[in-house]
């Protein structure tokens, strides 16, 4: 009863921060599989059923979704799949007890490796993005797109003329206002540094870009800085103070001890881009 209780408030307690880094967001991801694996068997202990206990952890990992919304949290398809998936290896044991120990662990070995290796690509990442820091982006690893996060906007992985690699950055503004672009940063604290500079091409038509560096919190509250600029074709390179961020002159003050992420917004009415190079620390 204890667990089922700890289930229900770790699905339902509003989560008031959000991911300070995405790779924090994928950890807790993957958590779903022994959390619901655990659910499941406690379930099947309490209910004296392993087919009812498996039945009712199905359907508490296909409502608990929809049902974040209520606390304030994102429902999520991936996370419903990875509940699935803990309910999954929890029924080899309660369904299958005469199988031998090896055949269950074996099956619940290939059951676990497949979400495993459907997040690894973003913990490979992480390692990377730990070690390049105070350098946020320079293709440097091979699955940087997931550092990213984007609504109406994706990166892709482009290759310019000389073969030199870059993000292009496609905005497009029929999914609305809001397209953005956002790198989460692997560490928050960016106290120990000056400025935070961005070097892209704009490839053929001007861009009206904002350029933010926001705190973790809860979106709208989260304090911010912004910059805003029209870019005409070209190499640019943009550079904030952060002296002037702290300071909270014309923005709410930004904490630098604790930088949720630098963030990328296009105003323009039609699709633009921008090949980014490189987005570090000094």
């Amino acid at each position: 009863m204890a667990y089922l209780l700890l289930a229900a408030i770790a699905l339902f307690s509003p989560n008031p921060l959000g991911y300070p880094a995405r790779w924090q967001g994928h950890v807790q991801d993957l958590l779903h599989v022994p959390g619901f694996a655990v659910l499941c068997w406690a379930l099947s202990v309490l209910l004296e059923n392993p087919k009812r206990g498996v039945a009712l952890a199905v359907t508490i990992a296909t409502l608990a979704e929809p049902a974040q919304a209520l606390v304030g949290r994102s429902p999520s398809v991936e996370d419903w799949i990875l509940g699935l998936f803990g309910c999954a290896a929890a029924t080899v044991w309660g369904i299958l007890p005469r199988r031998s120990i090896s055949v269950r662990l074996l099956a619940t070995a290939c059951i676990v490796a497949v979400p495993v290796a459907w997040k690894m690509p973003h913990y490979i990442d992480a390692v990377y993005f730990a070690h390049s820091f105070p350098v946020l982006s320079d293709l440097q690893s091979p699955f940087e797109y997931s550092r990213w996060y984007g609504i109406g906007a994706r990166l892709e992985l482009a290759r310019l003329s000389d073969g030199r690699q870059v993000a292009k950055a496609v905005f497009m503004p029929a999914y609305g206002v809001d397209h953005f672009l956002a790198i989460y940063s692997f560490y928050q604290d960016w106290s120990q540094y000056r400025y935070v500079k961005c070097d892209f091409t704009v490839p053929e038509q001007p861009v009206r870009l904002l350029v933010s560096i926001r705190n973790s919190g809860k979106y709208p509250d989260e304090p911010y800085f912004n910059l805003v600029g029209t870019y005409a074709p070209g190499r640019h390179i943009v550079t904030i103070d952060l002296t002037v961020v702290t300071r909270g002159d014309i923005y709410p003050r930004v904490d630098l001890r604790r930088v949720k992420g630098y963030y990328l917004v296009v105003f323009d009415d039609e699709p633009r881009e921008l090949l980014i190079h490189r987005l570090w620390l000094e």
